[in-house]
């Protein structure tokens, strides 16, 4: 289902982001665009893409469930987000919308036809290790993974 979502969905949601997907990409990581382009990831995203840089074997969207659950933000006032029996549907749709979201900005690269597998791109891989992405989503370094 993945793989069908993302193929209707990503020509919609590519137009809708705009000159930062399409014209930008490959030369934000060399220019100013990098503040631009870390204003649309969240401390939670670039967790998971620090998690799928250190484990680059493609896997399903769903699996990603618990490493997202895992992300705590600190310096913010929110409880930490509890992974539960109850709550279990719903960071499975998270890691499947996550999937999605950076795979529109190129960050993460659907693998294989038949199993619809996610892994992180090579842009993707640039991209979580410069220093500016380090320095603002500080606290997605600090804490360790899963």
């Amino acid at each position: 289902m993945f793989g069908t979502l993302l193929e209707i969905l990503s020509p919609l949601f590519r137009a809708l982001i705009g000159e930062l997907v399409q014209g930008h990409k490959h030369s934000v990581l060399d220019s100013p665009d990098l503040k631009h382009f870390s204003r649309a990831l969240t401390g939670r995203l670039v967790y998971l893409l620090r998690y799928m840089d250190e484990n680059p074997d493609p896997r399903y969207p769903d699996s990603y469930a618990r490493v997202l659950s895992g992300f705590v933000d600190i310096g913010k006032m929110r409880q930490p987000a509890r992974y539960s029996v109850e709550a279990e549907n719903a960071w499975v749709k998270a890691a499947q919308y996550a999937c999605f979201y950076l795979s529109a900005f190129g960050l993460v690269q659907v693998c294989g036809g038949i199993g619809n597998e996610v892994a992180i791109s090579d842009f993707g891989k640039r991209l979580v290790r410069t220093d500016e992405i380090r320095r603002t989503f500080r606290s997605a370094f600090q804490q360790p993974l899963p």
